[in-house]
């Protein structure tokens, strides 16, 4: 449960995102690249954001301003270990002696993973006063979003390599840890993904192990388009 000084710096950042004019989070990228996530009014500290995270980081790097923590998540099974790990950095500076965020930098590779559209969209569903915080989630729709914006097969066999397992049905499945995996780490998230006969698609699916939360997404053959689920980062 979010403690009350904490859930108030999360709720000011939530207003910079939906209320403020211009913008006081702004998402930056074009599509297929790297985004980059800008908080121009620093407000969450180093402190909220480990508490939020449920895990320490893998790496802490003082700044000239401040403190990067990057969190790597490899392939929690041994023998896919040589995976390039998937990183995402946050950027903190110093805001009277406290280390606040100001930037955060998901995993490139996974920009080709998550359509830029589907990123807009979920910024404006987490901006619906119907948002829902207990437990967190919302819906929108996406059906004005392209099928061919969604990774297809080979897209996503070759961002994350081959399938660490698949499904009864033959699916494919990764399942990430944070760096270092070793015996006693918890799992961070489980990936798994159902393509169609063309290789489009259908339906992906998130679970986040930290927090408990879930992402899923479903798609019929037809006029329906497929939704993703959600990525790490």
């Amino acid at each position: 449960m979010l403690g009350g000084c904490v859930l108030d710096r999360v709720l000011e950042t939530h207003r910079q995102l939906c209320d403020a004019s211009p913008r006081q989070v702004v998402v930056a990228g074009k599509p297929g690249e790297a985004l980059h996530i800008h908080f121009a009014r620093p407000t969450l500290t180093r402190e909220d954001v480990e508490w939020l995270v449920g895990l320490p980081p893998t790496r802490v790097q003082p700044t000239p301003d401040g403190v990067r923590l990057l969190y790597a998540a490899a392939p929690a099974d041994p023998a896919y270990a040589r995976a390039e790990p998937l990183v995402t950095e946050l950027r903190f500076v110093t805001v009277d002696g406290v280390a606040r965020l100001a930037e955060s930098i998901p995993p490139a590779r996974l920009s080709a993973l998550v359509p830029r559209e589907l990123v807009d969209r979920s910024i404006a569903a987490a901006c619906k006063p119907e948002l829902s915080l207990a437990p967190p989630g919302a819906r929108f729709d996406i059906a004005s979003i392209g099928a061919d914006a969604f990774p297809d097969r080979s897209r996503v066999e070759a961002i994350l390599g081959a399938p660490h397992e698949r499904e009864a049905d033959g699916s494919p499945v990764y399942r990430f840890c944070l760096l270092p995996c070793d015996a006693g780490a918890r799992p961070l998230a489980r990936l798994a993904y159902r393509f169609g006969a063309d290789g489009r698609l259908e339906r992906g699916d998130c679970i986040e192990r930290t927090s408990g939360v879930q992402g899923h997404g479903r798609a019929r053959h037809g006029r329906e388009h497929p939704a993703h689920g959600c990525g790490l980062g």
